[in-house]
């Protein structure tokens, strides 16, 4: 896995962590049922604490991204499982709402919202 942390950053570290690790499974670069490093392997490579590492283990695991098996680690969970799904959707549902939040201030109407979106996603679809 390849984390590269920054001390500038004004999110925590294990945030950093979280979504890197996000990142290289939305890309592909973790695929389904990888294992992760452990705790201690993952803790000693980038230096942090193992209980920084296991907080943001946690909350990947919380959303749906990896999935711990006593006594053998963490696993990337297979993306067509209902718990990874799940996850995203929080995502996407985090983003609308700041997307709301912003259309709101630039008082643009329902429609124009969702024309926007819509168009949107049809240029996203033709790429």
């Amino acid at each position: 896995m390849d984390i590269i942390l920054s001390n500038s950053s004004q999110q925590h570290i294990y945030i950093q962590i979280k979504e890197q690790i996000k990142a290289q499974i939305r890309s592909g670069k973790l695929a389904e049922n990888d294992a992760l490093a452990s705790l201690r392997q993952l803790a000693a490579e980038i230096r942090v604490s193992v209980v920084t590492v296991q907080k943001a283990y946690s909350e990947l695991e919380q959303e749906g991204y990896i999935a711990s098996l006593h006594g053998k680690g963490y696993f990337v969970v297979p993306s067509n499982s209902e718990l990874f799904r799940e996850g995203l959707l929080c995502e996407v549902e985090e983003h609308i709402n700041k997307a709301v939040e912003v259309a709101r201030m630039a008082n643009m109407t329902d429609d124009e919202f969702l024309n926007l979106t819509k168009l949107l996603m049809e240029v996203r679809d033709h790429e």
